[in-house]
């Protein structure tokens, strides 16, 4: 009887926690600036089912936003990411561990102009835009 009530407490505890691991409550906007060269970025999770993708966008010398491949099957950033740009690359942490290096000048020579998020959206619509999804 009592092996059978631990077992109960321990199934309704990983159901809880992998509810909780698969909602959108963990989806937010990880890191907002200004690259040093003046342009715009905008770093966020969102739910994705797998369970979380980050996304990193940068707006390009038009203006329109470009997507930057951070990763698509992560566990929540718990404890936020940040970036570092430098020599043409940024640097993605996942709270202060690294996490990934993106040559963002090698990138832009041959990404494909990405018109689903013009000039006129705002970093924030971007998120909202990929939570929609």
């Amino acid at each position: 009887m009592a092996v059978g009530m631990i077992w109960l407490v321990l199934s309704c505890g990983l159901a809880i926690l992998g509810a909780d691991m698969f909602s959108a409550r963990h989806e937010r906007i990880l890191d907002h600036g200004t690259t040093p060269d003046g342009r715009e970025y905008v770093l966020f999770q969102v739910c994705t089912g797998e369970p979380y993708s980050v996304n990193l966008y940068i707006r390009n010398a038009y203006g329109g936003w470009l997507f930057y491949y951070v990763d698509h099957e992560v566990w929540p950033w718990r404890h936020g990411g940040r970036l570092d740009f430098s020599d043409g690359k940024v640097r993605v942490f996942c709270g202060d561990e690294p996490f990934r290096t993106i040559d963002i000048e090698f990138y832009e020579k041959w990404i494909i102009k990405d018109e689903r998020y013009p000039a006129a959206m705002t970093a924030e619509e971007v998120f909202n835009s990929c939570r929609d999804k």
